[in-house]
This record gives C-alpha cells, sequence and structure tokens, in this order.
C-alpha cells in the first residue's frame, strides 16, 4: 500500500457557452488556462493539476479528481471533494446531476471495490446535512434541524445528532441521497431558476475490520491485520458566490453565503501563508465542519467550476486566484487505525519470529566472515612488511572484481593502492604545515624586533648627524675668531670633512633641486634620471616638527637594556660604538609603537632646523669627538652617496610562506630620501584651491581641529584634487604629487604615519615622474603614473593590490595593471581600467562588489582579494563606493555590483542582498558619460548633460527633493550638470555656466553655504560675493569639499 500525495488537489471545470452567451474568453491546455485577451492589471494565466475542457464528461472529471480518493478511503484514508465556484457555473450539475454526478459514481466505485476484498468486513453509514443560513439541518431527518457542532480530542468537530443510516448496497446509498436531495433548499433567482441555497455535504463513513496477521507498507510502517480502520469521505457541494443586485428576492441568504464563503477564502489564505500561526476555522459553520480536511488528516482535491463567458469574467478570474492559493496547502493524511489487545499480541509474536529470523540470518553470515578474517589475520601476522601490503591489495583487487562489491563502490585498483600508503604521505604532510606554521610565528616575531631595532636606529642616526652638523658649524665659527695653530686647525677641519662631507653633499644636491622640469620616465631600470638645478621658487610651507615615532596606538619607553636586547637580536645591522650609543639613550629617552600589528615606517632624515634637540647633545657629542667615539666611517654609516639613479619600484612581497615581508619595509637606499626641509619643486604662487567643511586632522589645511566655516586658500596653484575621508591628494600641472590631512596608517605616502595640515610631496617612488591622476579612499590612496598604478595606506583588507594585507606609508607598485587610464579607491576595495578596456578590483568582497560572488569560509568571514582580479566587463571608468562599484562601458552603459541595501545598484525593487553584474537598464541606451558613488548611493552624468542619482537618500544627498531611498535612477529636475563629485553625505556639482551647486549634509559647512542647514536640492554656492561662475575642478570628501578655481 503506498502512501498518496498530500497535497490538495486544485481542478478547474469550465461549463459550455450557454445560446445567450457570446464566446468562450478562456483558452485551455491540459493544466494550464489562460484569457484569449490578457489583462495588464492582473494575472492572465494560471496553472493547475489539470484544466478540463467545455465537453469534458462527468465521468472523466471524477476519474481525474475522486477516483484515487475513494480507493485510498477503502484503506483507511480520510477524502474529500470539494465542488466550488459563482452561480451557474455548474458545481451542483459536477456533484450530483442527474443521479449520474460524482457523488453517484463514488458510492459505486466504493460497492465496487469493496467486493473484492475476500478477508475484510465493511460496514459502511451515510449522512447528509446542509448549511443555510449557518444553520445545520439534517437532510434525513427533517425534524433535526439548527444542529450545534462540538469539539472533541481524538475526533475534531462533529455534529452530534446527526443521522447515520447503515447502508448494505449501493442502492441503499442512492436513495439516501435522493431523500436527502427532496429536503435540500433550491429556489429560483433572477440568473438561475434552479439555485441552490445553501452548502450540502454527503458524507460516507466507512469501518473495515481485517482478519488476524501482518502487513507492511512501503514506509515499513506495521499494520496489524485484525485492526479495525475508519475513515470519512466528505463530497461538498457549495453554494455559489453571487452579487446581491444579480439574485434578487431575500438578500439575506445572499448574505450569509457569500460571507461562508468568505471565511473559507480566509483560510485557505491564511493555510497558503507558512508564516499564519492562527487559523479562522471558528469564523464560520463550514470551515469547522471542513477543519480536517483544509490542512488536516485527510486527502482533498477541490474542482472549481467557472462560466467562461465575458459578462462573468470578474467571478472566474476571482475563483482561479482562490484555486490559486489552495493548491499550495499541504495536508497529513495517516491511517485511522484502531487495534484491540489481542490481535495486537498475536500480530507482535508473528512480527518477533519473523525478526529473529531474519536476525539468525545476518548472524551466521557475519560469523563466516569473521572467520575468513581470522585466518587471513594468521597468514599475515608470519610475513614481512611489504608482502603484508601485496597481499592486501591482491585481497582487495579480488575484492572489487566480485559484482556485489564493485557496485557498492567507486574506487579503482589504483586508487586502492595508493591508499596502502597514504596514510604515511598525509602524515608527512602534515608535519610539514606544522614545521611551517611554526616558521611563520618565528619569522612574525624577528620582523616586529627587526622593525623596532630600525625606528630605534634611525633616531639615533638623526640625533648623530645633527650634532655632527652643529658641531661643524661650531668649529667654523670659532675658527673665524680664534684662529688656532695652522697644524691643529688642519687636523679638526680635516676631521670633519671627512665625516660630514658625504652627507652634507647629499642634502645640498636634495635641497638643490628646485622647479626641476618633470618628464615621464620608463620603469625600466636602464633609465636614469637628470635632475635640473634652476633658480629657487618661494618655499610652500614651513617644516614639519619631527617626531618620526608619533603612532596612534599605545607606547611604551624603550630603555638601555631593550635596546641591547634589540641589536643583539640581529648581528647583520651594523652597529654604533657601544658606550657613545648609551650616553645619547641615556640622555634623551623616546617612545615607539609596539603592538601586534606594528608597521615600520622609513628612516627620516634630520631636520637642520630641529635646533632645541641639537643643543641637548652637543656637549655629549663634542666630547665624544674629541675621544674618537663618534667618527666611524661613511660605508659603516652606511650614508648614501648623491648620483644619479632609476626610478625602482617596490614589489610586492613573493607568496612564499618563509619569504612573506611582514612589516613596512624602509626605501632602497639608492632612492632620493625624504628630507623633512621644504621642497622647493615647481609650486606655482598663483592660488586657486579652496578646501572647507570638517578640518579634522588637517584635512582643510588648518593647524585646529574644528569645523571650517571659511574657505582655507592653499595659495599655490593646482590642476586636480581627491578627497578621502579625511585626507587630501593635489596634482600640479607637472605631475607632482602632494597630500595633506589624516596620515595615521600612512595614506598620505610620504613615509611617515602622522597627521599635517602642511602640503608634503609624495617622492619614493615618484621622484621626477609625472602622476596623471589620483583618487583617495577611505584611508588608502591610488595614483597613476605612466599607465602604472601605485598605492599606499591602509591594506587590512588587500584593497592596496599588492599581495598582501599589510599597510604601506609610501608608494607601492600594483604589478599586472598596464596602461591604467582610470582609478577609484572605495572604502575596502579599489578598481582600475586600461586603454584596453580591461577592469581590475581588488580588496573587500563580501557582497559582490567586485563583480564576483563572494566565497564565505564560515559566518562573516569571506575571502579577499589582495591583487587586481580581471572582471567580465569592458570599461573605461570606474567608481568604488561604500559597498558597491560602478563601471562605465565603451558604449555608454552603466553596469554596478555589491550590496542593494539602499538600492545603490538602480535595480529596483529585490530580495536578494546583493549582485555580481547588473545592467542599469535606464542607461541601456548608451546615453552615460561619467559615473561616481560614495556612501551607498551612485551617479550617473549623462551625455545630455542629466545626472541622476539612486541608493540612500538621507540628508538629502540625491538631490530630488526629499530623504527617500531611491532604487532606480532618479533625475534632479531642472539643471545641466557638466561635472560633480560625490562626498560621504553631499554633493557638489558644475552646470554649463562654471556655476558651483551643493546639496546633502551640512553640518560641518562642507556644503560652502556658511550655514550648517542641510538642503534637499541644489543650491548656488558663491564665494565672498562672486557670482559664482568660477569653479573649474571639485571634490569631496567625507565631511569636507575642495574646489580649484578657473
Amino acid at each position: 500500500m503506498s502512501t498518496p500525495d498530500s497535497r490538495i488537489k486544485v481542478f478547474i471545470r469550465p461549463r459550455p457557452i450557454f445560446a445567450n452567451e457570446t464566446e468562450d474568453i478562456f483558452n485551455y491546455k491540459k493544466d494550464n488556462i489562460a484569457l484569449k485577451q490578457p489583462q495588464k492589471t492582473s494575472q492572465s494565466s494560471f496553472s493547475f493539476d489539470r484544466v478540463f475542457s467545455t465537453n469534458t464528461t462527468t465521468h472523466e472529471v471524477f476519474d481525474a479528481t475522486s477516483k484515487n480518493i475513494i480507493e485510498n478511503a477503502v484503506d483507511g484514508y480520510n477524502g474529500t471533494i470539494i465542488a466550488y465556484g459563482q452561480t451557474t457555473s455548474g458545481k451542483t450539475h459536477t456533484m450530483i446531476g442527474s443521479m449520474n454526478g460524482i457523488i453517484p459514481m463514488s458510492l459505486n466505485l466504493l460497492y465496487n471495490k469493496l467486493s473484492s476484498f475476500e478477508k475484510c468486513e465493511f460496514k459502511i453509514w451515510i449522512s447528509y446535512m446542509e448549511i443555510y443560513n449557518e444553520v445545520i439541518n439534517d437532510l434525513l431527518d427533517t425534524k433535526s434541524v439548527n444542529l450545534r457542532i462540538r469539539e472533541g480530542a481524538s475526533e475534531g468537530y462533529f455534529v452530534p445528532g446527526l443521522s447515520q443510516i447503515l447502508c448494505r448496497s449501493v442502492g441503499d446509498a442512492l436513495k439516501v441521497l435522493e431523500n436527502g436531495e427532496k429536503q435540500r433548499t433550491y429556489r429560483a433567482t433572477n440568473i438561475h431558476e434552479h439555485s441552490s441555497r445553501s452548502h450540502s455535504v454527503f458524507r460516507i463513513l466507512i469501518e473495515r475490520k481485517d482478519i488476524e496477521g501482518v502487513e507492511t507498507d512501503e514506509q515499513q510502517l506495521l499494520h496489524i491485520k485484525g485492526s479495525v480502520r475508519f475513515s470519512v469521505v466528505n463530497l461538498v457541494d457549495l453554494a455559489g458566490s453571487e452579487r446581491i443586485s444579480d439574485v434578487g428576492g431575500d438578500n439575506c441568504e445572499t448574505a450569509f453565503i457569500n460571507k461562508s464563503l468568505f471565511v473559507l477564502t480566509n483560510v485557505i489564505n491564511k493555510l497558503s501563508d507558512s508564516c499564519s500561526d492562527y487559523i479562522p476555522y471558528r469564523d464560520s459553520k463550514l470551515t469547522r465542519v471542513l477543519s480536517n480536511s483544509l490542512g488536516g488528516n485527510a486527502l482533498t482535491s477541490i474542482i472549481c467550476t467557472i462560466a467562461p463567458d465575458i459578462n462573468y469574467i470578474q467571478l472566474s478570474l476571482s475563483t482561479l486566484r482562490f484555486a490559486m492559493r489552495a493548491k499550495r496547502i499541504k495536508n497529513q493524511p495517516v491511517v485511522n487505525e484502531v487495534v484491540d489487545d489481542a490481535a495486537m499480541i498475536i500480530a507482535y509474536k508473528k512480527k518477533i519470529a519473523l525478526l529473529e529470523g531474519q536476525l539468525a540470518t545476518i548472524t551466521s553470515i557475519k560469523d563466516s566472515e569473521i572467520h575468513q578474517l581470522k585466518l587471513q589475520f594468521e597468514k599475515l601476522k608470519d610475513l614481512p612488511v611489504s608482502d603484508a601490503q601485496e597481499c592486501l591489495i591482491e585481497e582487495a583487487t579480488n575484492l572489487y572484481s566480485t559484482p556485489k562489491t564493485k557496485s557498492k563502490t567507486n574506487l579503482n585498483i589504483p586508487e586502492l593502492s595508493n591508499l596502502v600508503v597514504g596514510f604515511d604521505i598525509q602524515r608527512a604532510r602534515f608535519e610539514e604545515q606544522v614545521e611551517c606554521k611554526k616558521l611563520a610565528k618565528w619569522n612574525e616575531e624577528c620582523s616586529k624586533l627587526r622593525g623596532i631595532y630600525l625606528i630605534e636606529l634611525a633616531s639615533l642616526d638623526e640625533r648623530y648627524f645633527g650634532c655632527l652638523e652643529n658641531l661643524y658649524n661650531s668649529m667654523i665659527n670659532a675658527n673665524k675668531k680664534h684662529p688656532p695653530r695652522q697644524s691643529q686647525g688642519s687636523m679638526h677641519k680635516a676631521k670633519a670633512r671627512e665625516i660630514m662631507t658625504p652627507r652634507q653633499g647629499e642634502y645640498k644636491i636634495r635641497i638643490q633641486q628646485t622647479n626641476s622640469t618633470r618628464v615621464p620616465v620608463k620603469t625600466s631600470a636602464s633609465v636614469e634620471r637628470k635632475p635640473t638645478i634652476v633658480s629657487p621658487a618661494p618655499k610652500y610651507s614651513k617644516p614639519a616638527t619631527l617626531n618620526p615615532l608619533k603612532s596612534r596606538r599605545n607606547t611604551k619607553t624603550i630603555s638601555e637594556s631593550a635596546v641591547d636586547k634589540l641589536k643583539k637580536s640581529n648581528s647583520s645591522i651594523k652597529s654604533y660604538d657601544n658606550d657613545t650609543s648609551e650616553k645619547i639613550i641615556s640622555t634623551n629617552s623616546f617612545s615607539i609603537t609596539t603592538d601586534n600589528n606594528f608597521r615600520n615606517e622609513s628612516p627620516l632624515i634630520p631636520s637642520f632646523d630641529q635646533e632645541s634637540q641639537i643643543d641637548t647633545l652637543a656637549k655629549t657629542c663634542s666630547n665624544s669627538f674629541e675621544n674618537k667615539a663618534l667618527s666611524p666611517k661613511s660605508s659603516e654609516l652606511n650614508i648614501p652617496i648623491s648620483k644619479n639613479r632609476t626610478v625602482r619600484y617596490e614589489k610586492a612581497p613573493s607568496e612564499d610562506l618563509q619569504e612573506e615581508i611582514v612589516y613596512n619595509p624602509p626605501p632602497d637606499e639608492n632612492t632620493p630620501l625624504i628630507s623633512l626641509k621644504p621642497i622647493e619643486c615647481d609650486l606655482a604662487p598663483n592660488p586657486n584651491t579652496f578646501l572647507f567643511g570638517c578640518n579634522k586632522d588637517g584635512s582643510c589645511g588648518e593647524e585646529k581641529n574644528t569645523a571650517t566655516k571659511n574657505y582655507v586658500n592653499l595659495e599655490y596653484e593646482f590642476t586636480q584634487v581627491s578627497c578621502g575621508y579625511y585626507h587630501n591628494a593635489l596634482l600640479t600641472s607637472k605631475g607632482v604629487l602632494f597630500t595633506m590631512g589624516k596620515g595615521t596608517v600612512g595614506q598620505l605616502g610620504t613615509g611617515k604615519i602622522e597627521n599635517t595640515h602642511i602640503l608634503n610631496p609624495v617622492t619614493h617612488p615618484l621622484y621626477n615622474v609625472v602622476v596623471s591622476s589620483v583618487s583617495c579612499g577611505w584611508m588608502h590612496t591610488l595614483c597613476i603614473a605612466n599607465g602604472e598604478v601605485f598605492a599606499w595606506g591602509y591594506n587590512g583588507e588587500g584593497q592596496l593590490g599588492i599581495g598582501d594585507f599589510y599597510d604601506r606609508s609610501w608608494p607601492v607598485h600594483v604589478e599586472g595593471i598596464k596602461g591604467a587610464i582610470s582609478i577609484s579607491a572605495g572604502f575596502l576595495h579599489s578598481a582600475a581600467a586600461t586603454e584596453n578596456k580591461v577592469v581590475y578590483c581588488w580588496g573587500s568582497n563580501p557582497d559582490g562588489r567586485l563583480f564576483k560572488a563572494p566565497v564565505y569560509i564560515k559566518w562573516k568571514v569571506y575571502e579577499k582579494e589582495p591583487r587586481p582580479i580581471v572582471i567580465e566587463t569592458d570599461g573605461v571608468s570606474v567608481a568604488c563606493g561604500f559597498s558597491h562599484t560602478l563601471v562605465l562601458s565603451p558604449q555608454g552603459e552603466v553596469f554596478s555590483a555589491g550590496s542593494t541595501e539602499h538600492g545603490q545598484l538602480g535595480l529596483g525593487y529585490t530580495y536578494e542582498s546583493f549582485s555580481i553584474c547588473y545592467k542599469i537598464r535606464e542607461f541601456a541606451d548608451g546615453k552615460a558619460m561619467k559615473i561616481g558613488c560614495h556612501d551607498r548611493y551612485s551617479v550617473v552624468l549623462t551625455k545630455d548633460n542629466e545626472l541622476f542619482t539612486f541608493g540612500k537618500g538621507s540628508f538629502g544627498r540625491l538631490g530630488i527633493g526629499n530623504e527617500k531611498d531611491s532604487l532606480i535612477p532618479a533625475k534632479i529636475e531642472g539643471f545641466k550638470f557638466v561635472d560633480f563629485a560625490c562626498g560621504g553625505r553631499h554633493m557638489l556639482g558644475i552646470d554649463e555656466n562654471s556655476v558651483l551647486y551643493a546639496w546633502g549634509y551640512g553640518f560641518y559647512y562642507q556644503l560652502g553655504t556658511m550655514a550648517q542647514d542641510d538642503y534637499y536640492t541644489p543650491q548656488i554656492v558663491d564665494f565672498a560675493g562672486n557670482t559664482g561662475k568660477w569653479a573649474k575642478k571639485i571634490a569631496c570628501g567625507s565631511f569636507h569639499s575642495a574646489v580649484i578655481t578657473m
């Protein structure tokens, strides 16, 4: 006996067209019904278990809908067949007809089925009731009216007092049906002359008693013969839904009919919704009677009848929508079986005997197998190891060759041979991995010590050469005032020149390289740099105070003993004289950073302006100089000598675990060292750049960390500017790159980890190289030089693209990208596009923002991309935001990827949390010209100078007049823009007349309007009473802005 399908089956039966009707409006297929003329406002096509045609006979309907339920009812399953539909659609004709409907056919099939069971006893009772105006009447007993419904723990809902007539033949059952039909309520209406005005339920109760025995079904469930199985079959003919205006006469009947059908529809809706906990069965008597048939212990079929004429289209569509919801419901049918104790004991004895026989068979087979294994073990015990292995392989081969074993395994003979020795190989690999992890930990600790030592060494070098410079100048001045004897003076001058000449020459050449012409140079080592020395230009700033050990982390003081330990930890580093080192350290202690994520910075060359630090050590150094303690050779001090040098890139670390660089390496000794003296390099005194907004960490060029209400003029001429979180990058007309602002993770690229409100040039390794483009991200920066991409700053997510996750405080070459024309630094990821229209992405990828599906290792831990990967989409421009990316194709189309949280991808309503590539259909015609994005919103400028924004709309950042999120691109009406810039929560735009506009968040005065108000639409920015027609280039950071004037 097989277990039937538990899902409610739904069938559609259309009646034929009447003579006074026009035409059929539906198309019928085997499992689909659709309107011939689809409607735009509603669903026009529906699929069900079976759709009948208008000429299908009732017998065919019975075979498809009811036959299976009647056959399973004999085996103990409850069943229900419901006819649902509008008035005049053929429900009663389908269920009863002229005694040839589904109810008479079910009775005939049931009694024929019972006659085929020889070892079973059957009893069948029949009851017939109607629900008229929410009152239950017994159709087989005219005196039993207004019956009540009770609820029992085992029976569920039942009607006490309802007549149950024992029928021993199909003739008796049909007579009962005829008598009940005579008592049912029918009435003529405006649209039907014999309309049923009540819901009728024809109920068949089946009792089956089997002879003693045991049987199991396909699910190995035990059924004990001698038990009693009960089942109930409900054959339901519902009254039709109808309009009160169409019926006429007593409107009370129609109201009760529609109310009960409405409750039935509500129950169906709740059952089809998996989130609903409460099902309102008690709201009507019809649903209480049918509660076991809807979502309970029963097999249910629903036959929905419809009228196919155009006049009934709305009622027919309502019926079809009801049927669509009903087919999603699942019941839990089980066999209703009751067993007495005596029959159960007999059956279980037979079952135990059967199981004992099976157990004995299995035991004998296992005993023989164990005996064979013991014999095989005795043979192998006396053989050598090599012979034993060969025997095992031979036995495995023989075992595999048998058909029974071969069908249960997919291994082949070579694999079986490899498994014999595979354990040793895996154990060796495991031990190797353990050793590699130990070695990696050792290298990490050594690198930390090396980094600490290098910083201390840089500080000693600074003080040492500062003292020598001061001492040298003092000796020259003293000789001028009191000339010594010729031999003594010559000796002191010779010693001083021997020590200071190499370093002083380096300083002089470094400072004299003013206004050098920047020309593109190749990255080959064969190309040399030839500096051009011209007349000096005015200095652009005062030198910053030297503090190479400044850090945002916890610090501690390095004592004399700690320095001795560090020196002993690396014997390859050339040391200074011990006595002098101890004197210098004891005179002035200093602090350094020590933590797990330590990032070493480059040794910095001291500034000659730091007289306060040099004076404190002058006496010690002068005494040591007389004792020749501080007079090592220049080769021992590793003093670089100025000469023509080639541009060198700092290569990304090797993927080999033993060679991986775990600290921030210093610049190459052949690379020009960075001086804290102001470099006078082609800064023209033509102020054209203004900064305004939040001045945290000097991002707006002022020393105080406050919001800048006034505009800060940088007093020099720049051609390009980019703003990050709290730092800026600016380019001159000759391609020299300057940075300022927050630099705690090296995002300024000057080799220092400190904040500064003063412009600093980025030299290593971009000295004498033309930088064509720059982009500032959250805490990192990218630039393009000669088609190559360089990156520096925070690298915790691999957003620098150099193959590791360690920060850099100076530019590092991003390998693999040639001919770059567009770059973008986002929050924790980056992207670049080349002249060959190839797009690269790298960094964080938790939401597909790299146009690649994220790979999660475990909860919230995902794989990162520390090197550039090529995406499938071609592009000429890229834009990286907080959690998404945009790509502009050569055809002017826009593609988006990343999080869909606020609609920043422009794909409209979606249930997906992210998308790895979406083509924005609003720009499918190729009209996009420029793209941009920032904190969860995106911007597209078209060739018609129309600006579209979409995504997060808080603070009015979208400029569309409100704070609502826009899931699709929305046009900023009334403006024609030629350029724009995206900030964290605000935007700037330049229109066709070079007028500057701003909108969005304005608390930090970043909108330039001298007020802390938010603006939901573009507002003119007017500096100092100007007309506003002055903006040339614009940039926005998280909370500040920059403008380059015309």
